[in-house]
This record gives structure tokens, C-alpha cells and sequence, in this order.
């Protein structure tokens, strides 16, 4: 078993996350989906730049062997979950908060290894 953890901050009103293409490369498509239907900018840039940080958290914890579009964040009622490749995570633990000015991504898990002898 291994610990692993990832964490990533960022001001959630940056320009960049005005860009419907930098949307569109950070989002998989059910993601994109929920992002469309928010009806204020203000509500996608927040939405946005929660699931950017926690990307990024995820990529850190993982020491950067997923990419963006092999990462989707679901909030359910009570958590919210992180898939790799479409798989669910059950062992990784995905807190997100909020500033006026900043949202704060941190992933934390216990999971197996496969370590190699060569």
C-alpha cells in the first residue's frame, strides 16, 4: 500500500478560464456537459477552476501519469468521486474549497502497488 496525496491552488477568476477552448481541454465530456448548463460566468469559472485544481491535485498524487482527459470529477450527494480511465477510485479521498478569490483542490488515498524487481 501507498500513500499518495496532490494538492493545487488557484485563483478562480483568472482570464484563461473565460476560454471556451481551455474548457474544452481540461473537461471530459460529462463534465463539459454540467459546465454548458451553468447559466452565470461566474458559476462556470468557479466550476471550472475547481475541476482544473483538482486535476491537477490527482496528476501530482499520481506523479503526473494521467492527463486530463483520463481524469473525471463527479460530485455526487455525499463526495465527490474520482475516475481514472473511467474506473472508479473508491481509495482516493477529493476535498475542494472555496476563497472570494481562490479554490483550494487537495486528493488524498491509500492504494495498491505493483512494485518490480528489474
Amino acid at each position: 500500500m501507498k500513500l499518495v496525496h496532490g494538492i493545487d491552488i488557484i485563483e478562480w477568476n483568472r482570464e484563461e478560464l473565460n476560454n471556451p477552448s481551455f474548457a474544452k481541454r481540461i473537461l471530459v465530456d460529462d463534465e463539459l456537459k454540467y459546465y454548458l448548463q451553468l447559466n452565470s460566468l461566474k458559476e462556470k469559472n468557479r466550476y471550472l477552476a475547481s475541476i482544473f485544481a483538482s486535476k491537477e491535485a490527482v496528476m501530482k498524487a499520481f506523479k503526473l501519469k494521467y492527463g486530463y482527459n483520463d481524469i473525471l470529477i463527479l460530485k455526487t450527494k455525499n463526495e465527490r468521486q474520482v475516475y481514472l480511465n473511467k474506473i472508479l477510485i473508491k481509495e482516493l479521498v477529493l476535498s475542494i474549497s472555496y476563497t472570494e478569490n481562490y479554490v483550494v483542490a487537495s486528493v488524498v488515498g491509500l492504494i495498491n502497488t505493483v512494485e518490480s524487481n528489474s
